[in-house]
């Protein structure tokens, strides 16, 4: 699992696959949001932009992040295609963790 230091700026690049793929995601629409580890409970939303969406390849932000509970968190992201399907991705659990320094 990996780790995010509270009050660091939130920065992820990842890929939005479909069965293990990459497809072309141009004219989809993108949603994200961090939760606790139950999906439950909303801690923030994140901001989202294509870096390459040929390939599915996006980018996910939040520069305000002090607030975070130190613990387990999960990343969920949701696809809309032109159509208006729309796809969950699997949950992303990393671990927010403390700083000593001041944020």
């Amino acid at each position: 699992m990996w780790q995010f230091v509270q009050g660091s700026t939130f920065q992820v690049v990842g890929q939005f696959q479909l069965c293990g793929a990459p497809i072309d995601m141009t004219n989809w629409s993108i949603t994200a949001q961090i939760h606790d580890a139950t999906g439950k409970t909303l801690i923030s939303n994140l901001s989202t932009s294509w870096i390459d969406s040929t390939t599915g390849t996006l980018q996910l932000n939040a520069s305000s992040t002090s607030a975070w509970p130190v613990g387990k968190a999960r990343i969920d992201v949701s696809a809309r295609d032109p159509s208006g399907n729309q796809y969950v991705s699997m949950a992303d659990y990393f671990r927010v963790i403390d700083t000593p320094l001041p944020v």
